[in-house]
């Protein structure tokens, strides 16, 4: 282990990995159908490791304040840069957490939808584990009176669940219950389809086996076949 090297925390219940030191690990495969075998673990595996070892950012982009602006060209630009930056790990999160949080109940939806994305961005760069006290007011935009905005919200979640255990369990408790609770609402199934995916992006990042059970006992439980074939689908390749 290098003296400036730092510990790497990566979910591996696969058990691919073999720790050579406490920021080293290896996995070996017999073959190139070994790999593919188990291609959906390996992906998860090396997500993980990027993560943790790409060079954090320690500055907060400098149009960052432009997501709130009223030119919606301006504002889509400084989005894509800043989703671009916080697509690693960064430094400036805690800079920029409460004026996300407080635009999550903003009057214009666009600055509700861009808050929630770019705070499910930054879930990878919350080691004191912030998202799990704002975590109400995040998933709160998945019942947002404007339904692209939830839906925005709503795909991009999973990244909290890839973020560490405890806000993985959070998530899927919350999960859960908006499945269950969206039955009278006029997107329901649109919901159910959206929140069948972001399990599995989280089973895809982590792979842990009770990601996938939760996924497919919600599935079962739609009435509709129909939908609940469609649902399905998001699992058929499950690796």
């Amino acid at each position: 282990m290098k003296a400036d090297a730092r510990p790497l925390k990566i979910d591996d219940p696969s058990g691919l990995l073999k720790w050579a030191a406490p920021d080293r690990a290896v996995a070996t495969f017999a073959s190139m159908k070994d790999i593919k075998a188990h291609k959906v673990a390996l992906v998860g595996l090396v997500r993980q490791w990027l993560a943790q070892t790409s060079p954090a950012q320690d500055a907060t982009p400098s149009n960052f304040e432009e997501l709130w602006s009223t030119d919606r060209q301006v504002q889509h630009r400084a989005f894509v840069d800043v989703m671009q930056a916080t697509a690693q790990p960064v430094d400036w999160a805690y800079d920029v957490w409460e004026e996300l949080l407080q635009n999550l109940t903003h009057e214009d939806n666009h600055h509700r939808a861009i808050a929630a994305q770019v705070l499910c961005n930054l879930a990878k760069s919350d080691p004191k584990k912030r998202m799990l006290k704002g975590f109400d007011a995040l998933f709160a935009v998945t019942r947002d009176e404007r339904f692209v905005t939830a839906r925005h919200c709503l795909q991009s979640l999973w990244k909290v669940g890839a973020a560490g255990p405890a806000q993985r369990k959070r998530l899927l408790a919350a999960l859960e219950r908006r499945f269950e609770e969206c039955a009278p609402e006029k997107n329901c199934t649109l919901i159910r389809y959206d929140i069948s995916q972001s399990l599995r992006d989280v089973y895809d990042a982590t792979q842990e086996p009770g990601v996938r059970e939760l996924a497919l006992r919600l599935i079962e439980t739609e009435e509709d076949l129909k939908y609940r074939k469609k649902y399905g689908t998001v699992w058929k390749k499950t690796g």
